[in-house]
């Protein structure tokens, strides 16, 4: 049943609709009133229970049914100012007001909807992708606040670290030794055979760092020579003993050629290679004139229990450094270093000042008792000092 009333107004032709009333009652079982609603009206649904009632946008129109009696109230054009707040639109419920929400809320299907239609009632109701959209925005705020508050104690903790990192690195800075001296230890463990040492080996330890610390200041005007940044170390090789010819008294005031040979070929007394060390010395002298006195084994080396070798060690130490002393422990006993000082205390052998050859490098010869059948590690130790004078012998062009 549909009741619609109007008070009357004067003047108003051409302007928004007067406000008006209309009464809509929920017809019998299986019937369906229709009622069309303008903007301005009041539509009160008269013995109807909304908590009971199904919503639906049919096209334009907005349908509320009874499941239960299969009746339905049609409100003809109603869903294209349902959410419109300048349509002045309001329910009621028996004369009481109740708010658009609750009837917007309990919309249910949406059909039969032209373009036109779609358009404008998409625009204004609040859907379920609109509501999942807003409920999804919030989720993803809170867990970006909880990201930012978690990033933000990780910042606090690596600041913490950083700064305990800093003061550890002054702590140690205190501690560094000059920058002019150095020690390079390295150690070298045989492996020789039986009756013989070892015949080449480079040192297997990592190199040490070098010390650092200010440069002695240069006795010379100007500008003190860079310091070097390569680390101090050297190379270890065991040669052959080499052939001496030369003269020597005879012991009756006769100075005689005397050749006394060494422990292998000639390339063995500066080749490291096995090929060198294990090769047969030919002692030949076809064309001497003079007499001559031959040892083909040197006796001042070689004997019936006693081997000799050369140990080479070929330093690698920046521009104007000079060896200042050298030591090498660890031998068993039967060892010795040919001009070297021993230490029994700390079976030790060491030189100050050693002399380098020409080619740079410091030989040594090792005598040793045979035969000998033992493992052991050797401890080398160096000492270099920056010399400004051998700097600028071996930098002619650098600045003085």
């Amino acid at each position: 049943m549909v009741n619609a009333s109007t008070p009357p107004e004067a003047g108003d032709s051409g302007k928004k609709p007067a406000s008006s009333v209309v009464d809509v009652s929920l017809p019998g079982s299986g019937e369906v009133a229709s009622v069309f609603v303008q903007a301005g009206q009041t539509v009160n649904l008269e013995g109807v229970d909304l908590d009971k009632m199904k919503v639906d946008v049919l096209g334009s129109d907005i349908v509320l049914s009874d499941p239960a009696t299969k009746s339905q109230i049609i409100l003809v054009g109603m869903a294209l100012i349902l959410f419109d707040p300048e349509a002045g639109l309001a329910f009621t419920v028996d004369g009481q007001p109740i708010s658009l929400d609750t009837l917007t809320e309990k919309i249910g299907e949406v059909g039969n909807l032209t373009a036109k239609d779609f358009i404008a009632i998409s625009s204004i109701m609040p859907g379920d992708e609109a509501k999942a959209e807003a409920e999804a925005d919030k989720e993803a705020q809170a867990q970006a606040e909880k990201v930012d508050q978690m990033l933000q104690e990780k910042m606090e903790i690596l600041e913490n670290l950083q700064a305990s990192i800093g003061q550890l690195e002054a702590e140690q800075g205190k501690g560094e030794v000059a920058k002019n001296d150095f020690n390079a230890r390295q150690e070298f463990k045989s492996n020789a055979p039986r009756l013989a040492v070892d015949q080449s080996a480079a040192d297997p330890s990592p190199p040490p760092p070098p010390a650092s610390s200010s440069s002695p200041s240069n006795s010379k005007k100007g500008e003190a020579p860079p310091e070097p940044e390569d680390a101090a170390l050297f190379t270890i090789d065991l040669l052959q003993i080499a052939r001496v010819d030369g003269l020597e008294d005879d012991g009756h005031g006769n100075m005689v050629r005397v050749v006394r040979g060494g422990g292998g070929s000639d390339a063995s007394f500066f080749n490291p290679a096995n090929t060198a060390q294990y090769s047969t010395e030919l002692i030949n002298y076809p064309t001497a004139t003079e007499d001559l006195i031959v040892q083909a084994d040197n006796d001042q080396y070689f004997g019936d229990n006693v081997m000799s070798r050369v140990l080479e060690f070929t330093p690698t130490l920046p521009t104007g450094f000079a060896v200042t002393n050298f030591s090498i422990s660890g031998f068993p006993a039967g060892f010795t270093m040919e001009g070297l000082t021993y230490d029994a205390g700390s079976n030790t052998w060491s030189i100050d000042d050693p002399e380098l050859n020409s080619q740079g490098k410091l030989q040594f010869i090792l005598k040793y008792a045979v035969p000998q059948n033992l493992n052991f590690a050797l401890t080398l130790h160096m000492e270099a000092v920056f010399d400004p004078e051998l700097f600028q012998e071996q930098n002619p062009t650098a600045p003085v």
